[in-house]
């Protein structure tokens, strides 16, 4: 006989077996000690050899706790021993489909709550954005044939999470792969913070809308889900009589049309290469790189819908944009207010936009200073003011990155220069404008004027 032919010969004997065991005895050793499951085991090590697949295995022999709590064997058994239908021909086909598969790479998984039209995939650096059909998340089972006798994965085909925008990435090479065991793990309150480069290159497309990871995964490509992190925000839909008929994702971050769909890919594959070119240089670019997206993607996390921040977090919120933008612009020891306000009113054009925007930094300097210093802060920055200071942060960000890439760690230098040169501000001027034609985006103050406040708008 074949391998194959073994592993269904093996698996009618195991289901046999499984069946006269008591519920108590199928939970415990007894469902992987007899003649039979060593017969399975040994078919489908000839499958999977463990220089193939290692995840498979503890120590030299194939693993029973991976195959019966991982892989699902174990629920397979309490069907059969409820007299289930299960299909052992069916179920021997997924077991050798499994067997032969490479050993899956270990990725996180977020899911985002921005929008993306269907077959949206798009590759940035070592992630990938993309909306996951529900083909997508067939394939990360383990037996899909066997669905119906499986509890529902954490990224079910079937589920409300199909079609939904997900960010992805390989882990790290000490990620260890699912092994069904039991281990006592601590919960990361900030998962996000290692992804805080492709967040913020996504939060730039849309300045009013805040980026955020609803829901982390752990996932194993055709062998595991988990959800580690995080809930997805699912609302009960109800008919005329009050009776629960659905159930509906909710996302409060923008949406990408298919008509702007290349527009976008272009937009943040652009602004995720610079922002790989700064955090590749060995000076102090780097490390302002580093400083600036951590602290942007903090903030970001405290505002929701975009705009709100919660009142006790609104100095906080403020601090680490006050950061992000004195990391970028204010890397010498003193005069770290003025150098942060002149320079970044140098990365705009026009007069207007450069007092307006040393005004604003400078005011943010004081808000700031006031709660590092624990004085009375009679008057927090109202939430218009605080938006104004969030997209200048964010500008000033996107900005600094084009200048980077022409004048290196001579940035500084070149931003003090164009607050007196009027050739040297128009080279600046002109550094933007080819990226904005090079790559659009639908929020035209990221290159454009300076948002005008209501009041400005009303003393006109």
């Amino acid at each position: 006989m074949t391998t194959t032919q073994d592993l269904t010969g093996w698996l009618e004997q195991w289901a046999e077996e499984a069946r006269l065991l008591t519920a108590t005895e199928r939970r415990g050793k007894a469902l992987t000690s007899g003649k039979a499951w060593a017969g399975l085991a040994s078919a489908f090590g000839q499958l999977a050899p463990k220089d193939c697949r290692g995840d498979l295995y503890s120590n030299h022999e194939v693993s029973s706790q991976v195959l019966t709590r991982v892989v699902g064997l174990g629920h397979i058994a309490e069907a059969w021993a409820r007299g289930e239908d299960v299909s052992v021909a069916e179920l021997a086909a997924d077991l050798e489909a499994f067997a032969c598969r490479p050993l899956p790479e270990i990725q996180t998984w977020m899911l985002l709550n921005i929008v993306l039209p269907p077959g949206a995939d798009i590759r940035l650096g070592k992630y990938r954005l993309w909306a996951a059909s529900a083909e997508d998340l067939r394939q990360l089972q383990a037996l899909p044939r066997m669905a119906a006798w499986l509890p529902k994965p954490a990224l079910d085909p079937d589920g409300i999470l199909a079609g939904c925008t997900f960010l992805a990435v390989g882990d790290d090479p000490a990620a260890k792969h699912e092994d069904g065991g039991w281990h006592v793990s601590f919960p990361n309150l900030r998962p996000e913070r290692p992804h805080a480069d492709v967040l913020v290159t996504l939060q730039l497309w849309d300045l009013s809308i805040s980026v955020h990871p609803e829901v982390f995964f752990h996932v194993e490509p055709g062998r595991a889900t988990t959800r580690t992190w995080g809930a997805p925000n699912i609302e009960p839909v109800y008919d005329d009589r009050g009776v629960e008929v659905d159930e509906l994702l909710t996302t409060d971050g923008y949406t990408v049309s298919a008509e702007s769909l290349d527009a976008f890919t272009a937009f943040v594959t652009a602004v995720y290469s610079l922002i790989e070119h700064a955090k590749g240089a060995k000076t102090t670019i780097r490390r302002s790189a580093t400083a600036a997206t951590s602290r942007l993607l903090r903030a970001t996390q405290r505002t929701l819908g975009g705009k709100w921040v919660d009142e006790t977090e609104v100095q906080d919120v403020l601090l680490d944009y006050v950061t992000a933008t004195e990391a970028l612009l204010a890397t010498e020891d003193v005069d770290k207010s003025r150098r942060t306000s002149q320079r970044a009113a140098s990365l705009w054009p026009a007069d207007f936009d450069r007092l307006r925007v040393a005004d604003l930094v400078t005011a943010a300097y004081k808000h700031r200073s006031n709660y590092a210093h624990g004085r009375d802060d009679k008057a927090l920055p109202t939430f218009e003011e605080l938006e104004q200071i969030r997209e200048t942060a964010f500008i000033v960000f996107l900005r600094w990155l084009v200048c980077v890439r022409q004048y290196g760690d001579k940035v500084g230098r070149q931003l003090d220069c164009g607050l007196l040169s009027s050739e040297i501000r128009s080279e600046i001027s002109d550094l933007v404008g080819r990226f904005a034609q090079a790559s659009p985006t639908p929020n035209h103050r990221v290159v454009g004027r300076f948002r005008r406040s209501s009041t400005d708008s009303q003393n006109q």
